[in-house]
C-alpha cells in the first residue's frame, strides 16, 4: 500500500508537527520517500483517514464530472465525423441531408426531360413525329411514338405523385444497420475458422491484423499460390516460336485482365 506523509500542521491533532519523523530511508537505496500530501484546508479539522479520504473524493469528483463530458462530447463529434462521410460516400444520404436543410435545392426530376429521354433512347434522337402520318396510320411509327409517349407520362405522374423520400436519419439508420449486419457476418465467419482449424485467440487477431493491412497484391499472390500459376511457365508454354513483348502483354492482360475480377 502507498504510504502517504501528511504535511505537519496539516491535521486536527494538537502538535501534530511534533510527531517523529518518518525513518530515513538513506540506509536502504532501493526505499523511496513517498510525496507528502496536502489535506485539503476544508476537512483540516477531521481524523487524518477521513480527511484524507475527503480530500481525495474531492479531488476525483472533478475529474469524474471532466470525463463524463468529454465522453458525451466524443460520442457528438463521432457522430459528426460518421454524417460528414456518408454525405460525401453516399448520394442518396447527401440529397436527403440537402433536401432538408433546404428543400428548395434539390428540385425533383422534370416530368418532360424524363419522358423525351425515355423517347430518345427507344426512337433515337433524330426521329421527328409526323402528326399527320400518326392520324392517318394508327400502326405508323408516328402514331406508336405518341402513344408511347402519353404512357411515359401518365406513368412517370403517378410515380411523382407517390414518391416518398427517406430521411437522413433513416438513411444513416439503415447503413449502420448494414454496417453492423456485415461485422456480425464478418465474427461468425471468424469465429468458424477458428473452431475449424483449432486456432487459439492470438492467431486469430494477427490474421485480423493481417486483413487489415492487406494490399491488392497480397491478395493476388494469395490467388497465385492458390492457384499454383507460375507466370514464366505459362507464357513460355504457349505453343508456337517465341513469342513477342506485345503479345505477351496480351497474354498476361487476357490472363490477369479485369475480365478475371
Amino acid at each position: 500500500m502507498l504510504a502517504i506523509s501528511v504535511e505537519p500542521g496539516t491535521g486536527n491533532q494538537p502538535g501534530s508537527g511534533n510527531q517523529d519523523p518518518p525513518e530515513s530511508t538513506n540506509n536502504n537505496p532501493q526505499q523511496t520517500q513517498a510525496p507528502s500530501f496536502q489535506i485539503d484546508p476544508r476537512f483540516a479539522n477531521l481524523p487524518p483517514e477521513e480527511a484524507i479520504a475527503r480530500t481525495v473524493q474531492s479531488m476525483v469528483t472533478p475529474l469524474h464530472q471532466q470525463i463524463k463530458e468529454l465522453t458525451e462530447k466524443e460520442k457528438k463529434y463521432t457522430s459528426y465525423l460518421d454524417s460528414l462521410s456518408l454525405i460525401t460516400e453516399d448520394p442518396e444520404a447527401r440529397r436527403a441531408f440537402i433536401r432538408e436543410l433546404d428543400p428548395e435545392l434539390v428540385q425533383p426530376e422534370d416530368i418532360d426531360d424524363v419522358v423525351k429521354s425515355k423517347l430518345d433512347k427507344k426512337y433515337g434522337t433524330d426521329f421527328k413525329v409526323d402528326r399527320e402520318e400518326a392520324a392517318n396510320d394508327h400502326w405508323s411509327k408516328s402514331a406508336k411514338y405518341l402513344r408511347d409517349m402519353e404512357h411515359m407520362y401518365n406513368e412517370e405522374q403517378e410515380k411523382s405523385s407517390k414518391q416518398t423520400y427517406k430521411t437522413f436519419a433513416e438513411i444513416k439508420k439503415e447503413i449502420a444497420g448494414r454496417k453492423i449486419k456485415a461485422k456480425e457476418n464478418e465474427d461468425k465467419q471468424l469465429s468458424d475458422i477458428q473452431v475449424k482449424y483449432q486456432l487459439n485467440d492470438a492467431t486469430v487477431n494477427d490474421f485480423i491484423q493481417y486483413l487489415s493491412k492487406a494490399t491488392i497484391e497480397d491478395h493476388f499472390l494469395n490467388y497465385r499460390n492458390v492457384r499454383k500459376f507460375d507466370n514464366n511457365t505459362s507464357i513460355a508454354s504457349v505453343p508456337g516460336s517465341g513469342l513477342t513483348l506485345n503479345e505477351k502483354m496480351k497474354k498476361v492482360d487476357n490472363l490477369f485482365g479485369n475480365s478475371r475480377f
